[in-house]
Formats: structure tokens, C-alpha cells, sequence
């Protein structure tokens, strides 16, 4: 069972059982990670919402730290503009537990803040929905890209800072570091699976101005990487005294 990341909240019991994860009687298949706190953007069954702070998630806990049961257990996998909120030592580490409990021959999405969209915005002076790309008197869509929403303060939420921006060469690189993938797949808007409910839920990765959408497969047979401490203590090792 798991336990809340806060006293007041308690997950509901969980069970890994032959064909995914059975939380409240209901067995689930996909996993949302990062999902929000607002309801109106989770994603109904099969899929289960995960997200660290408690309002409206399924359950409540970290998602770079997954539980260890759950290896190899959800046919697919989707994080939403929450890669770029890690730093760069971070990011691996999270792409392999993402990866990790992806099973094989099933898909990882990833989406993000498209760093060739947000060149192309300051190019122009405007992006692709019209809107000015940047200003010293106002807040911007293209700013928030690069520095995350409410980057005008120094009160920002330390949550919502992005350490990172990524394009297709960059993000396809991350998922090859993982040494799980096997196809790497740039799809559109539309086919992200936020668009195939009805009605579509609009979020981040809705959004054709700014967003990069990717997915991986999980080839047959794949482990999961050395962690990056893990890197280093080898290359330590290896290193001449």
C-alpha cells in the first residue's frame, strides 16, 4: 500500500494485478503523470492520474520516484511539460523511471515546451496563435516557455520553474539515454491521447503554438539504465588515481 506525501491525505490501497494496477477496484493500464490539481484535465479510464500534490489526483506521490512493484506494468506512459522542470543531471534519471515501469512494446510520451516553436516565436516577434512573443510590460506565452509560469516575481512557486527547453534532436536524445527505446515517433496535437476523449481535454500538450510532442517505444528485452550517480561512480572508478 501506499502512503500520501501529506498528513492529511492517505492514498487509497493499490495492487498490482495481472493486466495493471487495481487502485479502488478499478483496474488501470495507462499511467498520467504530472496530471494537476484541476479534475477537469484528468483523463478517465483506463488511465490512472498521478501527481504530487493532493486535490484531485488518483494518487498522490512523487513522479520520479515510482513504486519498484510497478516495472514494466502500464502500456502506456504519459508525461505533459513536466520534463523541463527538472534540471539536466536530473532529467535522465527521470526518463529511466519513466521508462522503467513502461512495458515492454508499450509507449512513453513525452511533451514538452518546443524550443525550435519558441526561436521561431522570438524570430517573429509574435507566435503562431498571434500572440506578442515578448515584453517588459507584461507577461508572455513564449517567455513562460522558457522560464515557467509566473516568472515575472521572485514569489514564482518553485515548482513551476523550467531548468530546461528541449527540441525534437535533444528530446529524441533523452529518450535514447534511457537504452529502452526502440522507435522515437514525433506525432501532433491531435494524436495526443488528451484529444481522442470527448469532449478533448484541453491542456499543455493541446497547445499547437508552443508544444513538442514525442513518444517512444519500449523495445523487447530492455533493462533500465544506470542512474547518473550511478554513471559517475563507474566513471570515478575507471579514472587513474
Amino acid at each position: 500500500m501506499s502512503e500520501g506525501t501529506e498528513t492529511h491525505f492517505q492514498n487509497p490501497e493499490w495492487e498490482v494485478v495481472e493486466g495493471g494496477l487495481k487502485v479502488n477496484g478499478k483496474v488501470y493500464t495507462k499511467l498520467n503523470l504530472a496530471c494537476g490539481v484541476p479534475a477537469d484535465r484528468h483523463f478517465p479510464e483506463p488511465w490512472l492520474n498521478i501527481d504530487a500534490q493532493p486535490g484531485a489526483a488518483d494518487l498522490v506521490m512523487s513522479i520520479d520516484d515510482l513504486p519498484e512493484e510497478w516495472e514494466g506494468l502500464f502500456e502506456e506512459v504519459r508525461a505533459s511539460h513536466v520534463l523541463e522542470h527538472f534540471t539536466l543531471d536530473e532529467a535522465p534519471d527521470v526518463m529511466n523511471e519513466w521508462a522503467r515501469v513502461t512495458a515492454e512494446g508499450g509507449k512513453l510520451r513525452v511533451c514538452v515546451p518546443d524550443l525550435a516553436l519558441v526561436v521561431e516565436s522570438y524570430l517573429k516577434g509574435v507566435d503562431r496563435k498571434g500572440r506578442e512573443a515578448f515584453s517588459v510590460d507584461h507577461t508572455t506565452h513564449m517567455l513562460t516557455q522558457i522560464f515557467g509560469r509566473g516568472y515575472e516575481s521572485r514569489d514564482m512557486n518553485p515548482f513551476m520553474r523550467h531548468h530546461m527547453l528541449y527540441d525534437e534532436a535533444l528530446l529524441r536524445r533523452m529518450f535514447e539515454k534511457t537504452g529502452m527505446a526502440g522507435d522515437v515517433v514525433v506525432y501532433p496535437v491531435a494524436e495526443d491521447p488528451s484529444q481522442t476523449f470527448n469532449p478533448p481535454i484541453k491542456n499543455d500538450a493541446s497547445n499547437t503554438a508552443y508544444t513538442l510532442n514525442m513518444y517512444m517505444v519500449k523495445r523487447a528485452g530492455a533493462g533500465h539504465a544506470p542512474s547518473v550517480s550511478q554513471e559517475a561512480d563507474r566513471q570515478f572508478e575507471t579514472e587513474p588515481g
